[in-house]
């Protein structure tokens, strides 16, 4: 058949014969099926789309096309309360299909949908809840409940399910928190406690992985009132399950009660930011399975050893000077990276000296320094030592060409030593770094041309 007799017999068909071919093969040719902007579709509207889904998986997402409550009017807020509860009753018979539920909603019409869901069906194939809460800054107002969230499985099944949280600390049923595995909260205009994020923790025993970012203030003075002061005594929250945490506190000295009450033996990837030495170290310590931690804006005395035999990668932001505490045997890759406006003391790369003169210095491989301030002298002098090093990334730094012309230069004849500084170097990366010019860039690539040119090179300002 010819193309055009093909589009003439399409557009014979009625709208009504197209309406069943679509309906016949939608449903198998889509392993998923997503449904948008829900509360915009009239219940029948809705019903015949998840009619029409067949047994795919369902990825819903709810939004209000309100505005906030506060700006609600009497019959605005019966209207939506009325549609929130219909497309509730129609989504329930297919609970057992949904895969990805997306609600953006007020904090009671939230809870408002689970109670309507809520039967003697379960969703055993929900993966990821996303609840974002409108009202996020009335923080006088309580935690959300989800305790209506209709999951419910043996305890033997498997479980695996991602909550994310904006606005609003959650409080998870036993049924739902059992089965929950990764769990995020963003808190952006909210002051919490500490004891509000640890419950969040308590309330989720299989959980491994933990995001708690964007958070404006933790209020120890309110914890106070509600829990004994901090003590070395006080009974510490041990997470076993937990492999990769990430606590971004709003500021040095909030969220102190946090971070001393978690012992994590079992996490591998471990980031933590704008807290004191003395409270990040103890669950750094506790941490035995470490592999590759992120330490933020970590300020205060560095009296005391930090052991991790198990590191492998670290990532340093505004606080070099904890190399001269650490101590990584097995440590690969290094990232030191500054700001612009962080003070010199913490922005020093001068700490890199206590790693690289350890005997055995670690096997390092990678190195990344990123607007860190260090000397020609002092650089030359590490990587001498570093003589494992294969990739090298300068951003912003103060070398100057000095640097680069004794890479160039080969080493005095040795029986025991190799021939070149980073005898091992094939990679380089420098961008921004206002002291190194070309010439001296190209010295040192063409000295390597014939023993170990570093691919890909890139030489940037």
């Amino acid at each position: 058949m010819s193309l055009p007799q093909a589009q003439a017999l399409i557009h014979r068909l009625s709208d009504d014969a197209l309406l069943v071919i679509f309906e016949a093969y939608y449903g198998i040719l889509q392993d998923h099926f997503t449904l948008s902007d829900t509360l915009c579709l009239s219940g029948h509207r809705a019903a015949y789309w998840l009619n029409l889904s067949k047994q795919s998986k369902l990825f819903i997402n709810i939004y209000s096309s309100f505005h906030p409550i506060r700006d609600k009017t009497f019959e605005e807020m019966k209207a939506e309360e009325a549609r929130i509860v219909q497309l509730a009753q129609i989504l329930q018979p297919c609970i057992d299909r949904w895969n990805t539920l997306s609600i953006e909603l007020d904090d009671q019409d939230v809870d408002l949908f689970f109670q309507h869901c809520s039967t003697n069906n379960h969703v055993p194939n929900l993966k990821m809840l996303d609840a974002f809460f409108i009202e996020g800054i009335d923080y006088t107002r309580p935690a959300p409940r989800l305790w209506n969230v209709p999951y419910d499985l043996p305890p033997n099944s498997t479980v695996g399910v991602s909550v994310c949280c904006s606005n609003r600390i959650p409080t998870f049923a036993s049924t739902f928190g059992w089965a929950i595995t990764s769990v995020s909260v963003t808190l952006k205009f909210i002051t919490t406690t500490a004891n509000s994020l640890l419950d969040v923790l308590q309330s989720c025993p299989n959980v491994k992985k933990v995001e708690f970012h964007t958070l404006t203030a933790i209020d120890d003075l309110e914890d106070h009132s509600l829990d004994i002061p901090f003590t070395e005594s006080t009974e510490p929250i041990i997470l076993r399950s937990l492999r990769q945490c990430r606590i971004l506190l709003p500021s040095v000295g909030d969220g102190n009660r946090l971070i001393r009450r978690l012992i994590l033996p079992q996490v591998e990837a471990l980031h933590v930011a704008n807290a004191r030495f003395d409270v990040a170290y103890p669950v750094v310590l506790s941490s035995s399975q470490l592999h590759d931690p992120t330490l933020e804006n970590i300020y205060g005395p560095t009296s005391q050893i930090l052991f991790l035999p198990t590191l492998t990668s670290l990532y340093i932001r505004n606080s070099t000077h904890l190399l001269e505490v650490l101590r990584t045997p097995q440590l690969a890759d290094l990232r030191l990276r500054g700001s612009a406006t962080a003070p010199h003391s913490i922005l020093s790369a001068e700490p890199l000296r206590c790693l690289a003169e350890r005997s055995p210095p670690p096997p390092l491989r990678t190195l990344f320094l990123q607007h860190v301030e260090i000397n020609d002298e002092g650089f030359i002098w590490c990587m001498e030592r570093l003589t494992e090093l294969e990739s090298l990334k300068l951003i912003g730094s103060t070398l100057t060409n000095a640097t680069f012309l004794a890479l160039a230069k080969p080493l005095q004849p040795s029986s025991d030593g190799p021939s070149w500084i980073l005898p091992r170097l094939t990679k380089i990366y420098i961008w921004r770094n206002k002291s190194i010019g070309p010439p001296a860039f190209i010295e040192f690539i063409s000295s390597r041309s014939g023993i170990c040119l570093p691919q890909p090179c890139y030489q940037h300002g």
